[in-house]
């Protein structure tokens, strides 16, 4: 790979080219030229195939440039979405005794790039290798370069990888493989995995700029040439193939080989780089922050959401690049920002209320329920049970591993449920299931236990939900929901839904009741059914972005809404109860990204939301504010 990158930097150099998109098309190319003629050399079963992508960055956004199969995947404007491409049906056939004629085609592309944006590069991967729950978790509110290394399992050894980052004001990554294109060390030899590349900005006058902006750039920087002035630039990692302990590290079990010998040339990636990012900005004339002008325009006009979403999605994209240097399109930038809240029911989450939870190896939040006057949070991991006050400031353990009720240790606690009050004279209380097969109520009253008479015929206990009159359990492992009276001890079951009503039902991930059940499944998907009925209407459709990674669901028998909590996008995601899509609350990036349970309370409008280290908790006001 190293042999063919240097190919194709010298190729990329060496081109006449009018056009950063034609030089990197010619990179590409090259490379195919000399595969031909090696190939035309090599015994039938031996010849090597190639994928290849080549990225040039300046600061107007980022060039990429493919062939062969590959897999693209895109933040942009806390949205998240992925594509993979794949080679047309005979372009990069294995030449026999004679070179084939036809050359692979090579697409180029153009993305705007600026604060919050990331780019994933995956030469010689299809969609189909990729798994959409590790895209998710790839490229979240901000990229994991382990989750990333996890997609490059399915691909040859010798497949490398790019990642382009620009973190987002105020947050820098302190991972030590991320490289800042703005001031990277000269080097062009592939160390421990990664493949530092030189990118220093070069100063140089308008009139030189205008002679030969392109080649004058690349010479210079060929010739080392550096420049104290800073350029804004995003943060960049360069996969190379990993080298032990990084290899080992990711991929303990080793690498597959996938298929014959698929080449990825991403290495080259750095190539482009050396050359655009000493392109002066004022090269050409700036017409952005008029077009970006004119789309808010457009979108303000239509009636049609999804074609102003898409309209202010491109004017932002135009604008926040010039932002920091006119003001004209930072105010641009803020009325496209405002519109598209608007448009799409966004309430931006401010202020926040936090409280850190106990430290511990084994942590695992799983659920936390509003009591009368406390709150109350399950840690499956320490298998602890937490009582506090609604302020954090008094945290007590209200149940941990060894306590007794009805004379027997308690076990396992796998789920539990709040079942709320009705009327005045009636109590709240919390409902837990163990691996013992019991029930456990907490109420102000006391704690009482009991073993449902027909708990033996239970496989797998899963997410759990209730009512005031009935406690839901969903049993994975036999594809139904049992429903038990939530105050009468000792009563067997009745069949609230079954996999023939829904047959993913084992899946859900998440279930939620207000007299109807809701069940949440990992693919966003959102099921509402009657108990003991079948199947109801619920649409579940978040216009703009559909929902990535949720874990959890919340429904009240007193409130017409449904919310979804959706960590990855760091939202939470509000519906009526037929499922039309109302407010979604969107926190700031990495806020949430442990999310694991949700709680709401309309009565005082407030909003809570476990972590892994801390319950969150936001106001929640009429008219689409929140602070």
């Amino acid at each position: 790979m190293a042999d063919l990158a240097e190919l194709a930097h010298d190729a990329f150099q060496g081109s006449s080219r009018r056009s950063l998109t034609s030089g990197l098309t010619r990179s590409l190319l090259a490379v195919h030229t000399v595969l031909v003629e090696e190939n035309l050399e090599r015994a039938d079963g031996e010849q090597s195939l190639a994928s290849g992508v080549a990225a040039a960055l300046r600061p107007s956004g980022l060039y990429v440039a493919q062939m062969g199969d590959g897999l693209f995947g895109n933040t942009r404007l806390g949205t998240l979405w992925a594509r993979a491409w794949e080679a047309d049906e005979g372009a990069l056939e294995i030449p026999g005794d004679e070179p084939a004629e036809a050359l692979p085609r090579v697409t180029t592309e153009f993305f705007p790039i600026g604060p919050g944006d990331a780019f994933l590069l995956l030469p010689g991967l299809t969609g189909g290798e990729a798994e959409a729950g590790w895209l998710s978790a790839a490229l979240g509110a901000t990229p994991d370069l382990d989750a990333i290394g996890e997609l490059l399992s399915n691909a040859s050894p010798a497949t490398a990888g790019l990642v382009v980052w620009w973190p987002p004001e105020g947050l820098a990554s302190s991972d030590r493989r991320w490289i800042n294109w703005a001031s990277a060390p000269v080097t062009r030899q592939p160390t421990a995995g990664y493949v530092p590349v030189r990118a220093a900005p070069v100063v140089r006058s308008p009139d030189e700029a205008a002679a030969a902006p392109e080649e004058a750039a690349s010479a210079e920087l060929a010739e080392g040439t550096e420049s104290a002035q800073e350029t804004s630039v995003p943060e960049g990692a360069l996969w190379g193939p990993a080298q032990p302990p990084l290899r080992a590290r990711l991929f303990p079990g080793g690498l597959p080989t996938g298929r014959p010998f698929l080449l990825g040339v991403t290495a080259l990636l750095g190539i482009a780089l050396l050359a655009v990012l000493a392109v002066v900005r004022n090269a050409a004339p700036d017409t952005a922050v008029d077009e970006g002008g004119a789309l808010i325009g457009q979108a303000e006009s239509s009636l049609d959401r999804d074609f102003a979403v898409a309209k202010l999605d491109e004017a932002i994209a135009r604008l926040q690049p010039r932002s920091e240097r006119d003001q004209k399109a930072l105010s641009l930038l803020a009325r496209a920002q405002s519109d598209r809240d608007r448009v799409l029911d966004i309430v931006r989450v401010g202020e926040i209320e936090r409280f850190g939870l106990p430290s511990a190896d084994q942590r695992r939040p799983l659920g936390i329920w509003k009591g009368e006057n406390s709150l109350f949070i399950l840690d499956i991991g320490q298998q602890l049970l937490y009582r506090t006050d609604v302020e954090g400031a008094r945290l007590e353990v209200a149940l941990k591993p060894g306590d007794a009720y009805a004379d027997q240790p308690v076990g396992s606690i796998v789920g539990g449920a709040w079942s709320p009050p009705q009327g005045v004279n009636t109590d709240g209380r919390l409902m837990l299931v163990d691996t013992a097969r019991s029930v456990l109520s907490i109420s102000p009253s006391g704690t009482r236990r009991w073993w449902p008479p027909d708990s033996d015929q239970w496989a797998q206990i899963g997410p759990t939900a209730a009512t005031f009159e009935s406690f839901f359990l969903l049993d994975s492992g036999r594809g139904l929901v049992w429903q038990y009276p939530a105050r009468v001890a000792l009563a067997r079951a009745t069949t609230a839904a079954t996999s023939r009503d829904e047959p993913r039902l084992s899946q859900a991930i998440d279930m939620a009741t207000d007299g109807n059940l809701y069940f949440l499944f990992p693919d966003g998907s959102i099921r509402k059914m009657a108990v003991g009925g079948g199947a109801l209407p619920f649409e579940g459709k978040v216009p703009g972005q559909p929902l990535l990674g949720p874990v959890a669901v919340f429904a009240h028998p007193d409130f017409d809404r449904v919310w979804v909590l959706d960590p990855p996008a760091s939202r939470v995601v509000e519906f009526t109860s037929g499922g039309a899509y109302s407010p979604q609350y969107l926190f700031p990036p990495n806020v949430i990204r442990q999310g694991a349970g949700l709680q709401i309370d309309p009565v005082v409008e407030e909003m809570r939301v476990l972590t892994s280290e801390h319950v969150l908790s936001v106001k929640m006001r009429p008219g689409g504010t929140a602070s």
